[in-house]
C-alpha cells in the first residue's frame, strides 16, 4: 500500500477513489471531476493536505483536507475520509488518517475537527483511536410544506464578512461546512432591535419562476443565548425570506437553537458527531 499527496495525483484518481469510497454511503456523495475540484475550492480544501491510498496503479482510498486560521487557532479538517469496500478492515483509512495528522503536526495546526455519520460505528472507532473525541452530536434539519410566513418585528441588514467577524458575540467554535468562507453564495445578515440582537448566516435558491423555492441555515446566533431570543430571529428570517423550504445545516444539539428548531416542526435529517483532536500530544 501506497499513499501520496493528492498533489502528486491526478484529479480522476482522486475521483474514482471518492466514488468507490462513498458508493454505499448513506449519502450519494458520487461525483465527477468538475464537482469535485468546486467542492475542494469552496470548503477551503487543499491538495496539499489531501491523501492518496494505492494498490499497485488502483487508488483504493481517499482523505481530503484544508487548514486554516481563525481566533480559536489553526484548525486543520478532515473533509471526508473514503476505501473503497474492497479495502475495508485492511488499515487503509487508518494510514491515511495517520498521514493527515502528521502534516498537520508539520503545518502547526492547533486542533483537527471532522464529522461523521453518528451511525458509522467503524469511522468513529478508528477516529478515536487516533485520539479524536466526539464533542458534540449535530443535525441535518429540515421544515417541509407549505410558504411560512412569519410574525418577527426586528430588522435585517447585511453583513460584510468583516462585519460578520467583528461581532462582540460572533461564535468561531463552529463546524467548519457552516463557517462563511467555506459556503458558496453564502450571505451575512444582522438582526436589529434599538441594537444588535443577533446574526445569520444563509444560503437561498430560487426556482426558474424566481420564486425563493428553499433557505439554508448556517448559522444563526442571539446575543441573548435563550429560547425566546431564538424564536425571535427565525420569525424574523421568516419574514424577510420567505420560501417553501428551510433546512438548517450542522445545528449541534446542544445549542439552545435546536430546541427552538424542533418547536417550529424542523425534522432530523441526518444525524453526525462532531470530533476534535488537540494536537502535539506527545
Amino acid at each position: 500500500m501506497q499513499l501520496k499527496a493528492l498533489m502528486e495525483c491526478s484529479f480522476h484518481d482522486a475521483v474514482a477513489a471518492w466514488n468507490a469510497g462513498f458508493q454505499d454511503y448513506q449519502v450519494n456523495l458520487t461525483m465527477t471531476v468538475r464537482p469535485f475540484l468546486s467542492r475542494m475550492v469552496h470548503e477551503g480544501l487543499s491538495p496539499e493536505y489531501s491523501f492518496l491510498a494505492y494498490d499497485g496503479d488502483r487508488p483504493v482510498g481517499i482523505l481530503l483536507s484544508g487548514i486554516v486560521e481563525h481566533e480559536e487557532g489553526k484548525e486543520a479538517y478532515n473533509g471526508g475520509t473514503a476505501v473503497d469496500p474492497d479495502y475495508r478492515d485492511k488499515g487503509v483509512g487508518y494510514l491515511l488518517v495517520k498521514a493527515a495528522l502528521d502534516k498537520y503536526e508539520e503545518e502547526g495546526a492547533d486542533i483537527a475537527t471532522l464529522e461523521a455519520i453518528s451511525t458509522n460505528d467503524r469511522a468513529i472507532h478508528m477516529y478515536e483511536k487516533h485520539n479524536y473525541g466526539i464533542v458534540d452530536h449535530l443535525a441535518m434539519m429540515g421544515k417541509k410544506g407549505e410558504r411560512t410566513k412569519g410574525d418577527g418585528t426586528l430588522r435585517m441588514a447585511k453583513l460584510t464578512n468583516s462585519q460578520l467577524d467583528g461581532i462582540d458575540f460572533h461564535d468561531e467554535d463552529i463546524p467548519w461546512q457552516t463557517r462563511i468562507l467555506h459556503i458558496k453564495g453564502a450571505e451575512a445578515f444582522a438582526f436589529y432591535d434599538d441594537h444588535l440582537v443577533g446574526y445569520t448566516v444563509i444560503t437561498q435558491a430560487f426556482g426558474e419562476s424566481g420564486n425563493r423555492e428553499r433557505v439554508l441555515i448556517y448559522q444563526l446566533e442571539a446575543a441573548d443565548l435563550n429560547e425566546t431570543s431564538y424564536a425571535s430571529l427565525l420569525q424574523t428570517l421568516y419574514q424577510e425570506f420567505p420560501a417553501d423550504h428551510y433546512s438548517v445545516v450542522n445545528i449541534r444539539k446542544s445549542h439552545p437553537l435546536y430546541e427552538v428548531l424542533l418547536q417550529e416542526g424542523f425534522e432530523t435529517k441526518i444525524e453526525q458527531v462532531w470530533m476534535k483532536r488537540k494536537m502535539n500530544l506527545t
